[in-house]
């Protein structure tokens, strides 16, 4: 049985992608908080590169595993 799609909002998203990418948390631990898949938040961030990339603006997001962070 399939269960049905979890539907979230820009903002919630946006608030999920800056707590999992930022110094403090890990992108596995902050999915488990929210109860999304790790692999969800990856494509969130690579759909909110592309569009700020088609329209012209420039984002630049850290990727640091956590154990390097400081």
């Amino acid at each position: 049985m399939l269960t049905p799609q979890c539907r979230w909002s820009t903002e919630l998203k946006l608030s999920i992608l800056q707590e999992a990418f930022s110094a403090d948390g890990t992108v596995l631990d902050i999915a488990r908080g929210h109860e999304v898949l790790p692999q969800q938040i990856y494509a969130w961030r690579k759909k909110l590169c592309r569009a700020l990339t088609d329209d012209g603006c420039m984002l630049a997001i850290p990727v640091m595993p956590a154990r390097y962070a400081r």
